[in-house]
């Protein structure tokens, strides 16, 4: 489970062989979601507003490296 991106107070990760859609995953200390990489959608879980909005706006930028990134790891 390598770790994407650390922020203050979260994480961003990757699971190997992890299911479809391509998401990440997103793991604070008393909060875990899973935010599909295409378009930001929250597919589980629950986190604060502000770090969703953090997650995603990092996860739009930088979206063509994760959807590779999401290919290398499930191969």
């Amino acid at each position: 489970m390598p770790e994407i991106k650390r922020f203050g107070s979260f994480k961003l990760l990757m699971f190997f062989q992890d299911e479809n859609p391509p998401h990440v995953h997103i793991k604070g200390a008393d909060f875990a979601a899973k935010i599909r990489v295409s378009d930001g959608d929250l597919l589980a879980g629950a986190a604060p507003p502000r770090v969703l909005r953090q997650a995603r706006r990092w996860i739009e930028e930088n979206k063509t490296n994760l959807l590779a990134m999401w290919g290398e790891f499930q191969r």
